[in-house]
């Protein structure tokens, strides 16, 4: 046995009978081998098979040719781990952590608290966005929205800030008279709630 190499047999051929002296000379075939990296997931194709053939025993292995990205999750290295040098055909499986992420309501006040921020956590990828639960109100102002629009499905950690538009009022003294002016109507516009 020679390592990396396969016996083929022996030169000149051995004969049947002694006919005389003979040298039999082995003779050796090299072995290569394959290095694959593949992506692990069934059903669905993340990347497609990086393969590198005719390697020979102690070659330095292979790299990855890029990083292996994978929505929603996050790569975690190969299985088994990649050797240094090629010692045989080897197979090296990407390994995937699926991420969490969170979302968030919050009102977007600074120094009091409109609601408590409303937090989901634990979704993944591809999850309905959970929704607000109840009305967002404020006293002196009306709810316009989130910032940044809600989006239908997760795609990372998210945060919508409440957007408020302050009311303003009109205060108005009538001379209460019909038929005849008192005094002219004192109008006071644009007046915001606490004025």
């Amino acid at each position: 046995t020679r390592e990396g190499y396969q016996f083929t047999g022996w030169s000149p051929a051995v004969t049947d009978t002694v006919s005389g002296n003979a040298t039999y000379t082995a003779q050796w075939k090299q072995l290569t081998y394959t290095v694959t990296y593949t992506d692990g997931v069934d059903g669905e194709e993340v990347f497609k098979d990086q393969v590198t053939e005719n390697l020979k025993s102690g070659d330095k292995t292979p790299a990855f040719n890029g990083t292996p990205t994978r929505d929603g999750y996050q790569f975690t290295g190969w299985e088994p781990k990649v050797a240094e040098t090629v010692s045989g055909n080897a197979t090296y499986t990407a390994q995937w952590k699926q991420l969490t992420y969170s979302v968030t309501y919050t009102d977007g006040v600074d120094g009091e608290e409109v609601f408590k921020d409303q937090v989901t956590e634990n979704l993944k990828s591809g999850d309905k966005t959970p929704a607000f639960n109840g009305t967002p109100t404020r006293e002196g102002y009306q709810f316009t929205g989130w910032s940044p629009a809600v989006t239908d499905t997760v795609s990372g950690n998210a945060t919508y800030t409440a957007q408020w538009k302050q009311l303003t009022y009109t205060v108005t003294y009538t001379d209460g008279v019909d038929g005849e002016e008192v005094f002219k109507d004192q109008v006071t516009e644009n007046l915001k709630s606490g004025d």
